[in-house]
């Protein structure tokens, strides 16, 4: 007798059916995905595809669609959802069914990202029990969302085991293996059929930017003229709180270590960092706008990179190329006044890692041989511009991700600078990036962000072993 079949009638409940028949799975409305029209309908359609149908392009668009909706703009999600019409007590149930939809999905795709955006929605205050641990006395509406809820957190605690295995991992497609260089060795020899070197613009976050200060003197050293630079302005009501929405408290960290402690933010290391680089290279200057005037080169401040002053500006100029080293995004109109194009120095390997936190995101996938940088054009998508060059970052001498991610601001300059020398040489040629191969990842959560340590220190200890 089956085990489910004695428990029944030992327990005196009414006999279990054979084979109990199973509903269709219900149709997905056709309608543009987008988090305006989320309904229940729409819920019940792509809730039936992840069990019948986890490849479907529908699905993925729709997942796609929710999952940037909700990272982007989950601080107004309770007001969004307001405006549509629902209650406070409607709007929870309908985003604790997201997040079962998401971790469902996880439990096919394999796609951490679902369960750090169920991470970060859970954060959220309206979204939290009133009393922690107790269901209503009477079964009631608020019953039914506290039991949504409590299902949410079990399931994303085994999400979260799952994750934290050694043997996870998420295959990636590295379609763009032939551009994987070893790091850029600087001063370069221009050939001398290039002739004068055309003139090239640089973008700057601040005026205290030790990564502009770098690739500025590294382009002068190798006789590129800088025509201007464009500095954002600091004191914005604006940019800090568009930045704090992303980064959150990491925000203030970064200020502090950025803007405060500046050089001595680094301490003495076992390898070189970018301050160490710039005292090699016999730069001493602190702001950008001391080098500039040492070097007779216009600077210019702005409130982002695509007001209209900055525009004129690239159209009176008109620049070779534009060195971006950080300042927001960029918008169509500054990229077709930029020449040859915008160049960045994105701190992950593309195409399968674009956004942000791609340092620790590929380390929590089981893809830590794969964190590097990638010299390439910028495009109205975020990191969907052509590659240029990528290298893969070094993990000696590092004991934890923050250090290697200083191993890569100081591999950035040479890189993007070594790119503009072969660019406009005709030595390079831009690759197109096969978009299908990769994800835009978010800010990664704290949680998952303490597994990825977790693992580069358990990486880090093997290693050690092996060598010893």
């Amino acid at each position: 007798m089956p085990p489910l079949k004695r428990l029944s009638e030992e327990l005196g409940l009414p006999p279990l059916a054979e084979a109990p028949p199973q509903r269709p799975p219900c149709p997905l409305p056709q309608v543009e995905p987008a988090l305006k029209n989320l309904d229940e309908q729409v819920l019940l359609g792509l809730q039936g595809l992840v069990r019948s149908d986890p490849n479907s392009p529908a699905l993925q668009a729709w997942m796609e669609k929710l999952l940037r909706a909700c990272e982007l703009g989950r601080l107004e999600l309770a007001t969004r959802l307001a405006g549509r019409g629902l209650s406070r007590r409607q709007a929870r149930r309908v985003v604790l069914w997201l997040c079962l939809l998401f971790l469902e999905d996880f439990d096919v795709s394999n796609d951490a990202r679902l369960v750090n955006i169920v991470l970060k929605l859970m954060d959220q205050r309206w979204l939290q029990a009133r009393r922690p641990g107790r269901l209503p006395p009477a079964p009631d509406r608020e019953s039914w969302i506290a039991l949504l809820r409590l299902l949410v957190h079990v399931l994303l605690a085994a999400s979260l085991m799952r994750i934290a295995r050694p043997d996870w991992t998420v295959p990636q497609n590295f379609s763009a293996r032939q551009r994987l260089e070893k790091a850029s060795a600087l001063p370069m020899q221009p050939p001398a059929a290039w002739g004068p070197p055309p003139p090239v613009a640089v973008i700057s976050p601040n005026p205290y930017s030790l990564y502009t200060l770098a690739c500025l003197e590294l382009l002068r050293v190798h006789g590129v003229p800088v025509s201007a630079v464009v500095v954002r302005k600091l004191m914005s009501v604006g940019r800090f709180v568009s930045e704090y929405r992303r980064d959150g408290k990491r925000l203030l960290r970064k200020i502090w270590q950025k803007l405060i402690l500046k050089r001595r933010a680094y301490a003495r290391r076992a390898y070189q960092s970018l301050p160490g680089y710039l005292r090699q290279i016999g730069l001493e200057h602190r702001h950008v706008q001391d080098w500039a005037r040492r070097q007779h080169v216009p600077v210019y401040y702005c409130k982002t990179i695509n007001d209209p002053p900055v525009i004129e500006l690239l159209r009176q100029l008109r620049p070779a190329a534009v060195v971006f080293t950080g300042g927001g995004l960029i918008r169509e109109s500054v990229l077709e006044l930029s020449g040859r194009g915008v160049l960045n120095c994105h701190m992950g390997l593309l195409p399968p890692y674009r956004g942000m936190d791609v340092v620790e995101w590929p380390i929590l996938e089981g893809q830590a041989d794969h964190v590097g940088i990638t010299v390439h054009l910028m495009a109205r998508g975020v990191d969907e511009g052509d590659i240029l060059v990528m290298h893969v970052a070094p993990r000696e001498h590092t004991h934890d991700i923050r250090q290697l991610r200083e191993r890569m601001e100081e591999m950035s300059p040479k890189a993007i600078v070594s790119a503009v020398l072969r660019l406009l040489s005709g030595q390079l040629q831009p690759l197109p990036q096969a978009v299908q191969d990769g994800r835009q990842y978010f800010v990664m959560h704290p949680r998952l962000r303490a597994i990825a340590i977790k693992k580069y220190r358990r990486i880090l200890a093997s290693s050690q072993g092996s060598v010893a």
